[in-house]
């Protein structure tokens, strides 16, 4: 009895370590004031805790365009994001889509852009509030 009740409590510890570990999404409680673009952050991870404030997408093509364009595409996915209140850029967007990842420099830092090919060829990202990295 002592080695089951010891095994129980162990699975026990190990499913509550186990489950703090992942992101926590809050759901933003109030709409949030625009910010400056510039403060905002690109995150190819979810950061520990944060609100989910909604897709950006900007038209474009990473595969067929010049170097510049990433730089082009991930300021104007930062600015929509700010615009929605956001001090994030999370490079993710839910798994149903049907997406591609495409790398690009950003301002010589790598990251993976989701990118979608139809109806209209985008590069999407999900505006974020951090609130604890």
């Amino acid at each position: 009895m002592f080695v089951s009740l010891h095994r129980s409590i162990w699975f026990a510890l190990v499913l509550w370590i186990a489950g703090g570990c992942g992101p926590t999404v809050v759901q933003p409680s109030a709409p949030r004031p625009p910010r400056d673009a510039l403060r905002v952050g690109m995150y190819q991870r979810e950061p520990d805790k944060y609100e989910d404030l909604g897709l950006v997408e900007v038209p474009g093509d990473l595969i067929r365009e010049d170097k510049s364009a990433a730089d082009r595409i991930g300021d104007e996915l930062k600015a929509k994001a700010a615009a929605k209140g956001a001090n994030g850029l999370l490079l993710r967007v839910p798994r149903d889509m049907g997406l591609y990842g495409v790398g690009a420099f950003y301002y010589e830092k790598y990251y993976v852009f989701p990118f979608r090919l139809k109806p209209t060829k985008a590069v999407l990202g999900t505006a974020i509030y951090v609130i604890k990295e």
